[in-house]
């Protein structure tokens, strides 16, 4: 590799700019090309940088050059030399790691403590990720494998942990979490982002983040068995704890421009349905021994929260069993009359299905599985509400009737009927919701769907007449039953939200024109 080649990529590396395996991408195919293009101008073709990156890497490569001609070599300070060249068989020998860069100044400027600008107030320090195996592989410091959490804040900083030194991601975090936030998004190439009321918000006064500050962040926050996958698999789902902050879902993840993560913001203490603005009609659905209820809807429209405030209900109502199958662990239920096990697909177990074959003999009374995303999976959830167990679950569907044809739809057509028989017989409610916005404007509040499979249900899902389930719901109102567009009208009716936000969630929007 030529010498200017091999300081331009040490810039970019000491700048953050590049991470190392984005380095050595860049380095094969300038090798390939021979030397027709600068390592950088690849990583810029790659989009890797941008043009003002590569402008800023020229410029201090510049600057170096002419440094280095005005200090005698005699009295030149000792400089640290440039990476070396990535070997040709990059999958089974690390490169060497690059020098420590000096620190450089925070990505946002200190400004006043109720501001956004003193949340992102430094980058963590950097680390050396060379690849291993075909991925990347951790060299920050891990002391015995120890698990990842974060440890109580030193008084003064609060939210900060010496030990992982990750100041800027907790307190970003810290302010999502305090200002209304659901998610947080680390990007690189972007400014951290926040969701708030259903919509994505850039921190205000805020530079983008370089692919090595994402990575290093991501990195700090990972267990050694985390950071693993995400180098073996392109993405990792774990859960984070930070004390005197939250409690976050994170996944973690591998794209074009380096490493992303993205958090969903959780309470620490599993929440009430009341404090959901759900219905107290919801609360009788934890009243049942045996069977099978299903909580709905697209993404993001908080499902796992309504089955999290199902579970904690009969935690502290009843003295049950109650095993969840959770990828990662969301809530942490404590306390309360029941004994709890929480299992993470992942940590504690390979898959939902081996975990819940494995609970028919656990001697559980309730299962709570987050994602019933396969067809094993949903077929060992009615066998164990068929064999005397509660089972709460969630999957992503539309509404009810959609609910009852994709657990159908899942199984091959000659075994349908039979599942068809199982389902009428095992399933007693099925909630879908929404979150809409409000019409103040601030926030969202939850627009419900409640099917209750009386006999009626029970016959139509036997006799493949699932389109007609909305007429009963329509007439149910006295077994429990609400309609998306009836609990949408009576949010209309209170002022809760307008009628653009009703007509463009609502099943039959002629219905609000």
């Amino acid at each position: 590799m030529d010498p200017s080649d091999r300081l331009l990529g040490q810039i970019a590396l000491q700048r953050g700019t590049l991470s190392r395996e984005q380095l050595m991408e860049c380095a094969r195919r300038a090798e390939r090309e021979g030397g027709l293009r600068t390592i950088v101008e690849i990583a810029r073709d790659l989009r890797f940088i941008d043009d003002a990156e590569l402008s800023a890497i020229n410029r201090d490569r510049d600057a170096h050059l002419a440094q280095k001609r005005r200090i005698p070599a005699a009295a030149a300070p000792n400089v640290a030399p440039p990476p070396a060249e990535p070997p040709a068989n990059v999958g089974r020998v690390a490169p060497a790691a690059p020098p420590e860069p000096e620190p450089r100044e925070s990505l946002v400027p200190e400004g006043p403590a109720d501001t956004m600008d003193a949340v992102v107030a430094s980058e963590p320090p950097r680390t050396s990720l060379p690849p291993k195996h075909g991925g990347i592989v951790a060299t920050h410091a891990r002391r015995g494998g120890s698990r990842a959490r974060v440890a109580e804040a030193p008084s003064g900083d609060a939210g900060v942990d010496d030990r992982t030194k990750a100041p800027y991601l907790v307190r970003a975090l810290h302010y999502a979490a305090q200002h209304g936030g659901s998610d947080l998004h680390l990007h690189a190439g972007a400014p951290i982002t926040a969701r708030a009321s259903g919509r994505l918000l850039p921190f205000p006064n805020q530079q983008p983040l370089t692919p090595g500050a994402t990575e290093k962040a991501i990195a700090q926050i990972l267990t050694d068995e985390q950071w693993e996958r995400l180098s073996n698999e392109g993405e990792v789902d774990f859960p984070l704890e930070i004390p005197n902050v939250g409690r976050f879902r994170a996944n973690a993840y591998r794209q074009h421009r380096g490493i992303d993560a993205v958090f969903r913001i959780l309470p620490l203490v599993p929440p009430r349905l009341e404090q959901l603005g759900l219905p107290a009609t919801l609360a009788r659905l934890v009243d049942f021994r045996t069977g099978m209820v299903l909580c709905t809807g697209p993404t993001g429209c908080g499902k796992s929260t309504t089955l999290a405030a199902l579970v904690g209900t009969i935690v502290e109502s009843r003295r049950d069993h109650v095993l969840t199958i959770e990828n990662p662990v969301e809530f942490v239920y404590r306390g309360g009359q029941s004994v709890v096990t929480q299992r993470q697909v992942g940590s504690h177990t390979t898959s939902f299905a081996r975990a819940l074959r494995a609970a028919l003999r656990e001697d559980p009374d309730v299962i709570a599985i987050t994602d019933l995303r396969d067809r094993e999976t949903m077929s060992l959830a009615m066998t164990a509400a068929e064999t005397g167990h509660l089972v709460l679950g969630t999957l992503h569907t539309g509404n009810a009737a959609q609910t009852i044809g994709r657990m159908i739809n899942a199984f091959p057509a000659e075994e349908q009927g039979q599942i068809r028989a199982t389902l009428s017989e095992s399933l007693r409610a099925v909630v879908s919701q929404r979150l809409v916005p409000r019409a103040s404007g601030s926030g969202r509040v939850v627009a419900l769907e409640l099917l209750v499979v009386t006999t009626a249900v029970a016959n139509l899902i036997r006799e493949e007449k699932e389109y007609q389930i909305g007429a009963i719901m329509q007439t149910g109102k006295a077994q429990g039953m609400v309609t998306l567009d009836d609990s949408l009208t009576e949010l209309l009716k209170a002022g809760t939200i307008d009628k653009a936000n009703a007509r463009r969630f609502a099943e039959n929007k002629e219905r609000f024109k």
